[in-house]
C-alpha cells in the first residue's frame, strides 16, 4: 500500500510560516500520530529546496546550487520509504505554488498517493499582506504605492485561485486537491494549527506544542508609515535601511494591541470591493469544485465585516505615538541584548562543565 504524501503548496502570505513552525516543532508528536514531516530540501523549517530545484532559475538559490532535482527527489523518496510504519508524510513550501505541477509529478514517479493542500485567503488581504512584506524587505521602488502594486499582472494571475488549482487538478486529480479557506471561522477548531492537523486526520491538538509568538507578524499602522518614510528617504544610506526596519518591526511586538495595523490606511472599503469583484467568478468556481458549495461562497467574511478596515489615510504622527514607538525600539533592542547575554552565560556554563569533565577523565 502506498504512503499518503501531503504536499502543502501554500499559497504565500496565507499562514504557511505558522504551519511550518508548528509542524517542525512537533515532529515527534506528528510521527506518533502517524505523519512524518520530511527533512529533504530543508530550509527555514520547511522543504523549500524541493520547490526551488523545480524553478527554471534555481541556480540563483545559493543553498541548492549544483543540486539536481532528480537527486533531491530520489533522496526524498528514500527518506520516506525508510519509515514504512508511518502511513502519512508531509512536505511544505509556499514556493510550490509557483512551480509546474507536471515537473513535481515527474520526479515523484507515482511513488505515493499524493494530496495537494492549498490554503486560500481573500485576495484583498493577500494583496495588502504581500505589499507589506515587500515593503519590509525593501523590495519596492521608493514611490510604489499599493495602487501600483495592485495593477501588476504578474501578481494578479496568482490570485486567480481557480486558474492555479486547475493546473494542479489536471496533474493530480480534482479529488486530491484539498482547499482550505484562510478564515478562523472556517478552520477546524478555529485555529490554523488544529486545521492543518485535521487535514492530516489528526483531530486533537492535545500533546502538541503551540508556538508562543506570532510568526511573521504585521507591523502596526504607525510603524508601517515610518517604514514607508524611511524607504522614501534618499538621505538615509541604503545599507542602513534594513537595520532600521528590523528594529521597528521588533518594536511592533511591544506595542499595545490598540495600535495594531489598520489595513484601511492602505486599502479602503470601496477599493477592496472593487478589487475583489474581479475574482468573484474564480472564487465561486473554487467553492463549487473543491468544497462542494452550491452557493459559491468561498469566504464567509466580506470587507465590510472587517472592523480594522477603516477609511483613514492619515499618515501623520502625534508626538506621544512617536515617543511610544521609539521607546519600544530601544526596549526591544535591550531585550535582544539581554537574550544574547543569557545565551552567552548558558554556553559559558556548558563549556565550563565540559572542561571539568575533561579534567576528571585525565
Amino acid at each position: 500500500m502506498k504512503k499518503n504524501l501531503y504536499i502543502h503548496i501554500g499559497r504565500p502570505k496565507v499562514g504557511s510560516s505558522a504551519i511550518q513552525h508548528f509542524l517542525n516543532g512537533n515532529r515527534f508528536g506528528l510521527a506518533y500520530a502517524g505523519c512524518f514531516y520530511a527533512a529533504s530540501g530543508y530550509m527555514h523549517k520547511a522543504n523549500h529546496g524541493l520547490a526551488y530545484v523545480l524553478y527554471p532559475d534555481s541556480v540563483r538559490i545559493p543553498e541548492f546550487k549544483g543540486v539536481s532535482a532528480e537527486k533531491m527527489y530520489t533522496d526524498l523518496i528514500e527518506e520516506l520509504q525508510k519509515k514504512p510504519e508511518i502511513p502519512n508524510a508531509f512536505i511544505s513550501s509556499e514556493n510550490f505554488y509557483f512551480v509546474d505541477p507536471k515537473k513535481l509529478h515527474l520526479y515523484l514517479d507515482d511513488a505515493f498517493d499524493v494530496k495537494i493542500v492549498c490554503y486560500v485567503r481573500r485576495q484583498d488581504d493577500v494583496l495588502v499582506s504581500s505589499y507589506i512584506q515587500e515593503l519590509k524587505d525593501n523590495l519596492l521602488s521608493p514611490d510604489e504605492t499599493l495602487a501600483d502594486f495592485a495593477t501588476s499582472e504578474r501578481r494578479l494571475k496568482w490570485l486567480d485561485y481557480d486558474a492555479v488549482l486547475k493546473k494542479w487538478s489536471k496533474v493530480f486529480g480534482k479529488e486530491n486537491i484539498m482547499v482550505r479557506p484562510f478564515e478562523s471561522e472556517q478552520f477546524f477548531g478555529e485555529s490554523i494549527y488544529s486545521d492543518i492537523l485535521h487535514v492530516l486526520n489528526i483531530d486533537s491538538l492535545k500533546g502538541f506544542e503551540i508556538p508562543r509568538v506570532r510568526v511573521n507578524p504585521s507591523p502596526s499602522r504607525d510603524v508601517l508609515n515610518i517604514i514607508l518614510h524611511i524607504n522614501n528617504r534618499r538621505d538615509v544610506e541604503a545599507s542602513a535601511k534594513p537595520r532600521l526596519i528590523e528594529a521597528l518591526l521588533n518594536a511592533s511586538e511591544y506595542l499595545p494591541k490598540s495600535s495594531a495595523f489598520a489595513a484601511g490606511s492602505l486599502f479602503d472599503l470601496e477599493q477592496r470591493n472593487a478589487f475583489l469583484s474581479r475574482f468573484n467568478r474564480s472564487n465561486a468556481n473554487v467553492a463549487e469544485k473543491y468544497l462542494a458549495r452550491g452557493d459559491g461562497k468561498l469566504f464567509l467574511r466580506t470587507p465590510g465585516d472587517d472592523t480594522a478596515n477603516g477609511s483613514s489615510t492619515d499618515t501623520g504622527f502625534e508626538v506621544d505615538r512617536l515617543v511610544s514607538i521609539f521607546s519600544n525600539v530601544l526596549l526591544s533592542q535591550q531585550d535582544q541584548v539581554n537574550k544574547l547575554e543569557t545565551r552567552l552565560d548558558e554556553l559559558t556554563t556548558q563549556l565550563e562543565r565540559l572542561a571539568i569533565g575533561k579534567d576528571l577523565m585525565v
